[in-house]
């Protein structure tokens, strides 16, 4: 309270400060022996002395110093609510009496209930009470309005003894913010009830999800008159021949769950689709299994549906998920089948086997079979079979193979025949026949074939020409004879004589000699194994050269003027040597040579073969920008600027754009400097170091993290 007063001495006049006050009494406390005895308290229990000066408008002025000191002390204590007016701290005060209150209003105000504790009454009763483990205990009504954060941990505790109020005291969020909550609701009880949440792990169950009710205890026994929620196991009867009689309303979308003769982890459930009005499912008084589109395998025949079986247009009969059926076609996945009938099919695809037990008609444009044989037993395959066949129905009408081309057997109307665009072959032994009598096999013409407008035959091997003389007119080419006599010239004798022949076909051998020097007509020879050519030479466009002769190391080149082919040498460039031999050509290097340059010569690959042997050296613009040699690859600046070190670019991908990335040396260098890389591979997120002795490696970088947060940190 120190500097907040200050006070005149009646009986000196001099004004006595607050930190005067202060330190003479702090003097009186240390002490306990006051330094003056005039108005200052000369012993403890003096000190402690405090007057009430009353309230505003009924006050009690004090005379001397002395009393005005009591209410000061006085207004001290009662402040800080202490027992003695110098104490430090506030005192504990009540819920009744609170430490610090407001001006006129004493029971209501901040107290201090406990050690670490704090407390908020309020017309002397307990409002709000902050624990020492900062638990708060709230006795009246709160309103909290605005987001409220009741507990920081997963283990804090709410403990709420009163009673909440509101039909939907409790709304929950979710894990997510959104527009949709989970309200607690609560029916305005006639009296008093209790709901008692179990000491188990589960989903509480609502008339919203009854279906997840799976189990529920033992029970002895059960009258439901209304509404009944059954919890973990549920036994009805105890007996094969007890009965159960539901006359109810089975609720829920699956209100029957079967485990089957064995428990597990596995069970049936009788799911109910909501019905859009009254449904009847009959049990029949057969003892069977029930058919469902999980197992209609199972039906392996079926009587007369009294009724028809309809879904709305888009629907489709699916199993296990997958469509088997809709308005227009069965489910790829439907591969077999007991069906006796079907209607008109606009497409039909099957992987497996069809068996059609009556006949079978298909009508469209194009029947398309996908198979490698076709076995049919019938005798008779009837092709054009139409309402009213007849031959013009019948034209064009056959069998086509496709291939490479169509392979066709097609009746042809108009030339009353079948026509065939193939060979027809037909197996050793077997002929062709007219009205069963053989008229062609493979060697002889039918017996009763006495006719025929040949116009060539194959070699006659016997027999007697029994027709007219053979004029030369109908020799218009070539003639084969391997015997008999041609114009009394003996042919294929022992000494054959000579003959004159216009043309000459050998079917072996041919030997001896033309008689004629030119013989412009000889088209063929076969392998001339001796002899010497004595003609022209052979054009490169009969598989020769058009050459007679060679120098030495002659090569043939071709060109664009014509089928031609011209000698050419090999002329040897600056530093190189070429020597044509018989047969061969050696190609030297005879000093520094230029492998590779463009047209002005000043872009260029040079082998160096003198002092800088074993170098090679690439130009660009005229000026050398990097030699390979055994050791080592260097590369030059392009320009003296500063940047001009060169760069070495690694692009990306075409499609991605031009950009690139690289590496170049900088633009001053104190000393040669060559560093080893390592010799593996290092572990995720390491770094290359070096050891200062050009030796790189790969090291952890330390986490240096909270050092370095405290060097910032100070």
């Amino acid at each position: 309270m120190g500097g907040l007063y200050s006070h005149t001495n009646r009986s000196t006049g001099d004004t006595v400060t607050a930190s005067m006050y202060n330190a003479d009494h702090q003097n009186h406390i240390d002490n306990m022996i006051p330094t003056m005895l005039d108005d200052y308290s000369a012993d403890v229990a003096t000190m402690r002395l405090t007057t009430d000066p009353g309230e505003s408008g009924s006050e009690s002025l004090g005379t001397t110093l002395a009393e005005e000191l009591r209410r000061i002390r006085f207004a001290l204590k009662e402040h800080f609510n202490t027992t003695y007016w110098y104490e430090t701290g506030y005192g504990d005060g009540s819920n009744s009496a609170p430490t610090i209150h407001a001006q006129g209003d004493t029971n209501t105000g901040l107290y201090f209930p406990g050690a670490d504790q704090v407390g908020l009454a309020t017309g002397g009763t307990a409002a709000l009470t902050i624990a020492s483990n900062q638990a708060v205990t709230l006795s009246g009504a709160l309103a909290a309005n605005g987001n409220v954060t009741l507990g920081n941990a997963a283990t804090d505790t709410l403990t709420i003894n009163a009673t909440i109020q509101g039909a939907s005291p409790l709304i929950f969020e979710g894990n997510t913010g959104n527009a949709y909550e989970t309200t607690l609701a609560v029916t305005d009880a006639t009296a008093d009830r209790t709901i008692t949440l179990p000491d188990v792990t589960g989903t509480v169950i609502t008339t919203g999800n009854l279906s997840s009710i799976t189990s529920s205890g033992t029970l002895s026994s059960l009258t439901v008159s209304g509404a009944s929620a059954l919890n973990g196991t549920v036994t009805l009867g105890d007996a094969a021949a007890d009965t159960i009689t539901i006359n109810g309303v089975l609720q829920g979308a699956s209100p029957l769950i079967f485990e089957g003769a064995t428990a597990n982890a596995h069970e049936t459930t009788l799911a109910i689709t909501d019905p859009t009005a009254d449904r009847t499912i009959t049990l029949p008084d057969v003892t069977g299994t029930v058919i469902t589109t999980g197992n209609l395998t199972a039906i392996t025949g079926a009587g007369t549906l009294a009724q028809n079986l309809n879904i709305t247009t888009g629907s489709e009969y699916r199993i296990n998920g997958t469509k088997v059926l809709d308005a227009t076609s069965l489910g790829s996945g439907v591969v077999a089948s007991s069906l006796t009938s079907v209607g008109t099919l606009s497409s039909l695809t099957t992987s497996g086997a069809i068996v059609c037990g009556g006949d079978l008609t298909v009508n469209g444009t194009t029947t398309t079979v996908n198979s490698t044989t076709i076995s049919v037993d019938d005798k008779n395959i009837e092709l054009g079979s139409v309402a009213s066949p007849s031959d013009t129905t019948a034209d064009g009408g056959g069998i086509t193979l496709k291939g490479a081309t169509d392979k066709t057997l097609i009746w042809d109307n108009a030339n009353d025949n079948w026509t065939s665009n193939q060979h027809l072959n037909i197996s050793t032994g077997k002929s062709f026949k007219i009205n069963n009598a053989s008229v062609l096999n493979a060697t002889t013409l039918g017996s009763a074939v006495v006719n025929s407008s040949l116009t060539g035959v194959g070699t006659i091997a016997s027999g007697t020409w029994q027709g007219t003389a053979v004029a030369d007119a109908y020799v218009a080419n070539d003639l084969t004879i391997s015997g008999g006599t041609v114009n009394n010239s003996v042919i294929g004798g022992s000494t054959p004589a000579a003959g004159t022949f216009s043309t000459l076909t050998a079917n072996t051998s041919l030997t001896g000699t033309l008689a004629t020097a030119s013989q412009p007509n000889v088209t063929g020879v076969g392998t001339i194994s001796s002899g010497t050519w004595q003609g022209t030479t052979i054009a490169v466009n009969q598989g020769g050269t058009g050459q007679t002769s060679y120098t030495n190391g002659q090569i043939l080149i071709g060109n664009t003027s014509g089928n031609t082919l011209t000698k050419a040498s090999i002329t040897a460039g600056t530093g190189i040597s070429v020597t044509p031999g018989g047969g061969s050509i050696t190609i030297a290097n005879t000093g520094s040579a230029t492998l590779f340059q463009d047209a002005d010569s000043d872009t260029k690959v040079q082998c160096e073969e003198s002092s800088d042997e074993d170098k090679i050296r690439f130009d660009t613009d005229g000026t050398e920008r990097m030699i390979l040699e055994a050791a080592s690859m260097t590369v030059h600046p392009h320009g003296t600027s500063s940047g001009n070190t060169y760069e070495m670019r690694f692009k990306e991908l075409a499609a991605n754009g031009t950009n690139y990335v690289g590496f170049k040396a900088p633009d001053a260098i104190a000393a040669n400097k060559m560093w080893a890389l390592p010799n593996a591979d290092g572990s995720a997120g390491q770094v290359l170091k070096t050891d200062g002795s050009l030796a790189l490696s790969w090291t952890t970088i330390a986490d240096n993290s909270a050092a370095m947060a405290l060097a910032l940190g100070g």
